[in-house]
């Protein structure tokens, strides 16, 4: 088990985000403004009725398909891992034009932890490897602002464990986050706290507060919801008197005199200055508004008055930031996934046939909205061994879209920039017009998105390199999905333009038979990538058995050699690629998979040249 470190470099996952574009879901606006004067009630969908089941046994909408991406216990597709039983919570992150989704192992023991799949830009997997290990039962958790995937141990005196998905930084145990039975986090980046819920019957709602805000490691205070016994009303915060207790000491739940109790804590989701968060013992959503402390029921199977209540055995929940929709996933019961929509309506979106002894874990939507990730953690067998990971992609919506609108926005126009500094700039824009409004904007960097929901006529880019040029772009989208030409303009950072430099490692690596082998580079005071080279040298007897990739400190990954060459022995070449918005300062890897038996080699030496 890791212990309790800073672990995770704050500047280099800063950095993965900025070359990777595209934020999570903490842009976009959910039920903005809504009052809820009642609980979600059943009703018709946006998509219609579930078809008949597909061939992996999932009934969908009229025009979505499923795919498996993963199956426990097996080799995922196209790398030499083997994916973790009992996949449980899961989240994507940006990852140069593709994207990672880490998904949790609920395994007991010491045999939990944290997997990942990186996607690239056409949703193929072009890698997978774990970022935790060693520890029990991770059920949920949530992933931050910084890109980095909080891990949460379900069990009496569990951690939270901060995990870096790109697969760079070292995992590390918060321990000021707590210690109990914790099940998901949620991150409210406009007070800078994270939102923590236990699954015990007498269980409560926490929030830490970190000393610095993008670095845990530094500590912080863990305070407790008090309330009173009622499903709506005003709260404080009171702070934990231990948060860390031993076994035999007061369990952190039962500290605080009127911290304010939930049937089983699940599933939590901050969007828009609110945290929703799921309780399964009395199948509620809940709803916590951020601004004035306030909580009140989304959803209660019991207060359901118009039919049979389509939700039950609520578990993990997230939301589109286009759509404004919530998704929660059920614990059992009929294997759905179900949404509550803006509308407060609530009904299935999916459906898993013959899957009775499991449950549905894991949904998240990709940084751009349009793929959707879960998993069924014991699929058809009702094992922890036979757990599958999903990928579920088709028409999904943007907020209030509807078919038959085809007329595109116009394009942003009057695009200005300011508060240029070495590291940020702000882009500005005046408002694209269209027949039925526009819905949102998607800010560029050099052609990657980096916030596909910006609802104003402005949006500032961070994480930039001093003297660099960059071309920022926007585009505007209409409630239907209808996109703008895309507007753009050329800035150029202050400051000195960074260093170039030549790098290397010289230090051979041994590649065997069906493994994988790797090499680092420690790059300092370059600045941005730009265009690069890469001199390789491979001693080898069959490079036809050997993939090859060059991955960088923010985890865009370029693939250099793709088992070409047959029988050829050695590899010599130098490779010149294109690293257009990637920090180049930070460690670089150099990862070889030998695919085949018999013929083995030897990593000599690897070169970078800025």
């Amino acid at each position: 088990m890791v212990q309790e470190s800073p672990g995770i470099d704050r500047r280099a996952i800063l950095r993965a985000a900025v070359a990777g574009g595209g934020g999570l879901a903490f842009a976009g606006t959910l039920w903005q403004g809504a009052a809820l004067a009642a609980p979600a009630q059943n009703g018709p969908g946006p998509y219609g009725a579930l078809r008949a089941a597909d061939a992996n046994g999932i009934r969908l909408p009229n025009g979505f398909t499923s795919r498996v991406v993963a199956r426990s216990g097996r080799i995922v597709p196209g790398t030499g891992f083997v994916w973790h039983g009992a996949p449980d919570g899961g989240a994507c992150f940006p990852d140069g034009q593709g994207w990672i989704y880490v998904s949790n192992a609920e395994l007991p023991g010491g045999n939990g932890g944290v997997g990942a799949l990186r996607f690239d830009a056409n949703g193929d997997v072009t890698g997978a490897y774990a970022i935790l290990t060693g520890t029990s039962r991770n059920c949920a958790g949530g992933p931050t602002p910084w890109h980095t995937w909080l891990s949460c141990e379900e069990v009496e005196h569990g951690y939270v464990f901060e995990t870096d998905p790109y697969g760079v930084a070292p995992p590390a145990r918060r321990d000021a986050m707590g210690r109990f039975t914790h099940e998901a986090a949620a991150c409210d980046p406009d007070r800078q706290v994270v939102y923590l819920t236990e699954d015990e019957r007498d269980g409560c709602f926490y929030r830490f507060v970190p000393h610095a805000w993008g670095n845990l490691s530094q500590g912080g205070t863990l305070q407790v919801l008090v309330a009173g016994g009622g499903t709506s009303g005003s709260a404080t915060w009171q702070t934990v008197p231990n948060p860390t207790p031993s076994p035999g000491q007061t369990p952190t739940r039962s500290q605080v005199g009127g911290a304010k109790r939930f049937v089983g804590g699940e599933g939590a989701y901050y969007a828009d200055g609110h945290c929703w968060f799921t309780t399964k013992g009395d199948n509620r959503v809940w709803r916590f508004n951020a601004a004035d402390d306030t909580y009140e029921l989304a959803y209660d199977d019991d207060l359901v008055n118009n039919g049979p209540a389509p939700l039950t055995n609520v578990d993990n929940i997230t939301g589109s930031a286009l759509s404004g929709d919530l998704f929660i996933a059920e614990d059992g019961a009929d294997m759905e996934i179900n949404l509550i929509t803006p509308d407060e309506v609530v009904t299935p979106f999916l459906r898993i046939e013959g899957h009775g002894s499991s449950e549905i874990t894991g949904p998240w939507f990709t940084p751009a909205g349009d793929r959707f990730y879960f998993s069924s953690q014991r699929g058809t067998s009702g094992s922890s061994s036979g757990g599958i990971t999903y990928e579920v992609t088709g028409p999904f919506r943007t907020r209030g879209g509807g078919p038959g609108d085809t007329t595109p926005p116009t394009a942003p126009s009057a695009l200005t920039t300011d508060g240029i500094t070495e590291t940020t700039v702000t882009l500005a824009w005046t408002a694209s017009t269209d027949d039925t409004g526009v819905h949102r904007y998607a800010a560029d960097l050099d052609g990657t998105v980096v916030n596909p929901a910006v609802t104003g006529t402005g949006h500032t880019y961070t994480g930039l390199s001093a003297g660099t040029t960059y071309v920022l772009g926007v585009t505007a989208y209409d409630a239907a999905g209808n996109a703008s030409p895309r507007a753009t303009a050329t800035v150029t950072t202050a400051g000195d333009p960074p260093g170039g430099g030549e790098f290397g490692n010289h230090t051979d690596v041994p590649i065997r038979d069906r493994s994988t082998a790797t090499s680092t580079i420690a790059v300092r005071g370059v600045g941005a990538a730009a265009s690069f080279e890469v001199d390789l040298v491979i001693l080898h007897t069959w490079v036809g058995d050997l993939t090859i990739d060059v991955i960088a400190p923010g985890g865009r990954e370029w693939r250099l050699w793709n088992r070409s060459g047959g029988s050829a022995d050695d590899i010599r070449q130098t490779f010149t690629l294109n690293g257009a918005g990637v920090a180049a300062d930070g460690t670089w890897t150099l990862r070889i998979h030998d695919h085949a038996n018999r013929d083995q080699g030897h990593l000599d030496s690897w070169t970078l040249r800025f």
